[in-house]
């Protein structure tokens, strides 16, 4: 009888789950830190938000940018870089915390582009010296709830630029990675 096992673990899939395994635990402590007083919310018809949907600041910007990704808020979408199509819209409550924001590092800026940090990326085009990052927390529930009490918190950055007409746009969207956090 053939065992279902494989007989040597593969070391890539064997980092991957483990690497997997290690961020669901971060993201478990992290939800145990959480004050319930900084949530912030969004869904299709309003959000805590005064600014969503007027990515004229850049913590604007993102927080619009946290709907829109999501495709639950359509409002300034296509200002701030991220455009939704309304057929795509999902009628969800998103909940989020940001944990840390401010403006990049210049010197950090210039450092990684001279390094050429990470080969994927190259020398991080998206990465301009004036922008603005945030890292966040996030986890959604069906838009009916008063609260999403369920499910663990999800990691975010995102990355914003001045763009044109006076809105900040989004420069790049990911989970965070401590190589890519330029601000001090």
């Amino acid at each position: 009888m053939k065992s279902m096992f494989p007989r040597r673990l593969n070391p890539v899939f064997f980092s991957a789950a483990l690497l997997a395994a290690l961020a669901a635990t971060a993201a478990a402590s992290a939800q145990e830190k959480i004050d319930p007083t900084q949530i912030r919310v969004i869904t299709p018809t309003q959000s805590t938000s005064t600014c969503i949907g007027e990515p004229t600041t850049p913590m604007c910007s993102v927080e619009t940018l946290i709907g829109c990704t999501s495709n639950v808020w359509n409002k300034g979408c296509e200002a701030a870089g991220r455009p939704v199509h309304p057929h795509m819209r999902r009628d969800i409550r998103i909940e989020y915390v940001v944990v840390k924001a401010g403006f990049v590092n210049r010197d950090k800026v210039r450092d990684a582009h001279a390094k050429s940090i990470d080969k994927e990326y190259g020398d991080l085009p998206w990465l301009s010296e004036d922008a603005f990052q945030a890292t966040f927390f996030e986890r959604s529930c069906p838009a009916t709830k008063n609260k999403c009490d369920f499910g663990l918190w999800r990691d975010g950055l995102y990355t914003v630029s001045p763009g044109p007409s006076g809105y900040w746009t989004r420069a790049s969207v990911s989970v965070y990675r401590p190589e890519y956090w330029f601000v001090d």
